[in-house]
């Protein structure tokens, strides 16, 4: 009795020891809401949707499939109408297969959702094998923009133009690097006939008034 009470108590802490706490997101189709957003056109061609992380914490063992049961369960408990299909579920390295004979309502939006969640956490392939189909997806198929990390300077960067010099107009005054402002070449020409109109102007008006003053 007192060894098989020793064995429990090993078996219990051995699983405890391979379980750990792990933070992971999960994505969901979120519809866009007023925001400071800097890429509007890649919402414009989303039809202004897109996928929105959630963080989880959670206690894991080190089989894959119970960290795959987790996100779906996550996934139903926001959107229980669209998960109402069972499932058997095989994890293949980094490929986890999800086979069903339901009707899956809203295929894209839950496509996008597991997909989204389970490449970003680790996963490479999803395949659906279905009893009308059977497809096979990555993250590169996932139809919508999903949110991440970006770095100021790299935002600024993306978001500089570049304007080729023969689009510059040669008639813009230009600004040098002291901020002093310097014709452009076309005013440049215009100057010296100005200064030559200008004096002969003054001559003019000396003749006019040296002729009335006699």
């Amino acid at each position: 009795m007192k060894t098989l009470f020793t064995l429990m108590v090993l078996t219990f802490s051995l699983n405890v020891s391979a379980s750990t706490w792990e933070t992971y997101y999960v994505y969901y189709e979120t519809d866009y809401s007023q925001g400071p957003w800097s890429r509007t056109t890649i919402l414009n061609q989303s039809d202004y949707k897109f996928l929105a992380p959630v963080m989880f914490e959670d206690l894991f063992g080190s089989i894959k499939s119970g960290f795959v049961y987790k996100v779906i369960e996550r996934l139903r408990d926001k959107k229980p109408k669209l998960y109402q299909w069972k499932y058997e579920l095989e994890c293949l390295g980094d490929t986890v297969i999800f086979k069903s004979g339901d009707q899956i309502t809203s295929f894209n939006t839950v496509k996008n959702e597991i997909v989204s969640s389970l490449a970003l956490n680790g996963s490479k392939v999803v395949i659906f094998d279905l009893e009308d189909r059977k497809e096979s997806f990555s993250l590169n198929d996932v139809s919508l923009p999903y949110l991440d990390l970006v770095m100021p300077n790299q935002k600024n960067s993306q978001q500089k133009v570049t304007v080729p010099i023969n689009h510059l107009d040669s008639t813009k005054s230009k600004v040098d690097n002291l901020g002093n402002i310097k014709p452009a070449k076309n005013e440049s020409k215009l100057l010296p006939w100005l200064g030559i109109s200008g004096i002969l102007n003054i001559v003019l008006l000396f003749m006019i008034k040296r002729k009335s003053s006699k």
